[in-house]
């Protein structure tokens, strides 16, 4: 091989490694891996790739663009949490802790709260968990596309069961959440047969229809029709909706899909909740985001001991030293 191939190939390894971890921390296997996708290497054997990946680690080391940290990860040096001055370090963490809130919506460890937080804020904790903790953001893409896959299905069931609806009952149907007339039937009834389906199949305790003195049919606490005229046909299409082969075949797809995304949420929340920990007990945020501080605290040198040893009170770029 010519000597300005192989600085062909150099450069445009650096090129790739670099813009890799820039998106994020990865392992030098995790590395490999997203070069093989690249049609650049196609047929590149896996000890050659290897060796070139452990070479590029080695000279970015040596440059201090990148660094090995936790767990065999490697770190583009912008993502790398240095603490030159107790003050840096507490600019950093109580930074971090701004974002738990952001972190918590992200992983529903509060239900609704994600509606009371900053959307820049809500950037700012995916920006982390993406250039700091790239197994927490792809478990968080995997269960994001999980959610629009299932209701993407869970969508054509009732829309379908909702056509036929129409079809029976015509300008009796309205939408859900609009002021009710005397008689009505709700827009509902295809998610309240959704419902109904998902937990008889599961086994669990399923809503059941049911009348009241007001002559409403509901479906747990919700509304799905009311008016004496038409209350008999409503429960019939219902039940004939309940046992229509064409929907118990569709169902199955969407309650396979949200056992997957169950799993996810149950695994993401358990990371970020790790994460959360780490931050609460004094550990600042791995990664960077728009908002991070720029802020770099020039201190003097901290006076060296009689045994060469920081006195106490000073700090390394690893973290504190002797902090008490």
């Amino acid at each position: 091989m010519s000597q300005r191939k192989k600085r062909s190939y150099w450069r445009e390894d650096i090129k790739n490694i670099i813009e890799l971890l820039k998106q994020g921390r990865r392992s030098a296997k995790q590395l490999r891996d997203d070069l093989k996708k690249l049609p650049s290497y196609e047929g590149v054997s896996p000890d050659a790739l290897k060796k070139r990946v452990e070479r590029h680690l080695k000279t970015l080391d040596y440059w201090g663009l990148a660094k090995p940290c936790d767990r065999h990860l490697w770190s583009w040096y912008t993502h790398l949490r240095t603490f030159h001055s107790r003050a840096e370090y507490e600019v950093s963490i109580n930074h971090s802790k701004q974002v738990l809130p952001a972190l918590e919506a992200i992983g529903k460890l509060r239900i609704g709260s994600e509606t009371f937080i900053k959307p820049e804020l809500l950037d700012c904790a995916k920006s982390h968990l993406k250039t700091g903790y790239p197994a927490v953001q792809k478990l968080l893409r995997d269960w994001t596309e999980k959610e629009e896959e299932l209701g993407e299905k869970r969508g054509r069931l009732t829309h379908d069961i909702l056509h036929r609806l129409r079809e029976r009952f015509g300008e009796l149907v309205e939408p859900a959440g609009l002021p009710r007339k005397l008689e009505y039937i709700g827009d509902n009834v295809p998610e309240a047969v959704y419902t109904i389906m998902q937990d008889k199949i599961k086994g669990r305790p399923s809503l059941e229809l049911g009348c009241n003195t007001e002559e409403r049919i509901v479906c747990g606490t919700s509304t799905v029709g009311r008016g004496s005229k038409f209350l008999s046909q409503l429960c019939e299409f219902i039940e004939a909706e309940l046992i229509r082969t064409q929907n118990l075949d569709a169902i199955a797809e969407p309650l396979r899909i949200e056992e997957e995304k169950t799993k996810l949420l149950s695994d993401l929340q358990k990371e970020i909740h790790n994460l959360i920990l780490r931050v609460q007990a004094g550990e600042p945020l791995e990664g960077e985001c728009e908002i991070c501080p720029r802020v770099k605290i020039k201190v003097p040198e901290p006076k060296q001991g009689v045994s060469g040893i920081p006195e106490k009170g000073a700090l390394t770029v690893k973290g504190l030293v002797n902090p008490n």
